[in-house]
């Protein structure tokens, strides 16, 4: 008896592929991305509880993400709890929640008895397992189930890596659909309390003096507007380095994330840095260019986006680089990113 075998096409084999996302979340697991992708389940975790009604109304939960090196350290606190995100209903408030991974799938939970100073109770045990740990930085979710919010206490700062830095979150908000006009006005608030000055969430300067950025600044940027993104779109509205047959986008907001006649949308991000010259940095936004333009016939962007951080001495937009991007229709994006928070005065004087 015969067979008959279908064989697919290469070209709409490629374009299934470079729809099919590489993971469920926007960020990889392991290195300096698994702080964003904790966030991001648990954010995810809390906005399906909304959608089924079963919040806690009131009480105040700890979340802390426990790297792969410690669990052996915690193995004997609380009691196990597998799969925290299959269930919906499970009792979250005056508990402490040790995650042991990323994904919420491993975790321990400590309970505590009901008390007008509950919180207090839950700090007190939460430095008991720092000093277990050695006083290890640990990433921590505290969630205010009586007003909605959640504080999420990131530790990546590669100029203090001792330092926390806090990001408040409305878990009570419903997710939204992003047009043009949204984003970009998104784009330029993430740059506002972002990037903009050294004194900025991001910290993008590691020798303000001599204009020197961090390193992988590029990456740093991008994934922190990821994250910033996730908590109005949701993790499965974005992808970030998502493959297709032209290279990896550096972020995608897809289809029902934007409104209908504005997504998807494809977003490059580049930086400049003091030192190159003009011709450099018109090559390297140029290349930029091309590569929005490219992503976007792979996923059939209805919208694209050059996002240009700009941290030279002399800043301001490139003239062919703003003719390009009106010709092919990409959205230019200049941000300058001022080394002394009197920087951004004296450029405007001299404008």
């Amino acid at each position: 008896m015969s067979q008959s075998v279908l064989k697919l096409d290469e070209d709409i084999l490629k374009k299934v592929q470079s729809h099919v996302p590489e993971n469920s979340s926007p960020f990889q697991q392991g290195g300096e991305e698994e702080e964003y992708r904790f966030t991001t389940f648990l954010l995810d975790y809390f906005q399906k509880r909304k959608a089924v009604r079963t919040l806690p109304a009131s009480g105040i939960s700890y979340f802390i993400y426990i790297p792969p090196q410690l669990a052996r350290k915690v193995e004997n606190l609380g009691s196990s709890v597998l799969s925290l995100r299959r269930d919906k209903s499970r009792d979250l408030s005056g508990k402490i929640f040790l995650c042991l991974d990323s994904a919420l799938n491993k975790n321990r939970v400590i309970s505590f008895e009901n008390s007008d100073n509950q919180r207090d109770v839950l700090e007190e045990k939460f430095q008991e397992i720092k000093e277990l740990l050695g006083d290890f930085e640990l990433l921590n979710a505290v969630v205010d189930f009586n007003i909605r919010s959640m504080s999420i206490f990131l530790t990546e700062s590669p100029v203090d890596p001792t330092s926390e830095y806090e990001i408040l979150i409305d878990i009570g908000r419903s997710q939204e659909q992003f047009s043009r006009e949204k984003l970009t006005s998104f784009s330029y608030d993430f740059h506002e309390t972002e990037t903009k000055l050294p004194g900025c969430g991001l910290m993008i300067w590691k020798v303000q003096g001599d204009y020197t950025l961090t390193d992988h600044a590029e990456d740093r940027i991008a994934r922190r507007f990821t994250f910033n993104l996730v908590k109005i779109l949701g993790k499965d509205g974005v992808s970030q380095e998502a493959r297709g047959s032209h290279g990896r986008s550096d972020l995608i907001i897809h289809s029902h994330a934007m409104v209908p006649e504005h997504g998807p949308c494809v977003l490059e991000f580049k930086v400049l840095r003091h030192g190159n010259s003009d011709d450099a940095c018109e090559k390297w936004l140029s290349e930029g260019l091309e590569q929005v333009i490219d992503y976007g016939s792979d996923r059939a962007a209805k919208s694209h986006y050059l996002m240009v951080y700009d941290g030279r001495k002399r800043l301001g937009e490139l003239d062919l680089i703003r003719e390009k991007s009106r010709e092919q229709g990409v959205t230019y994006l200049h941000f300058e990113m001022y080394n002394t928070p009197s920087g951004e005065r004296k450029t405007k004087l001299k404008k």
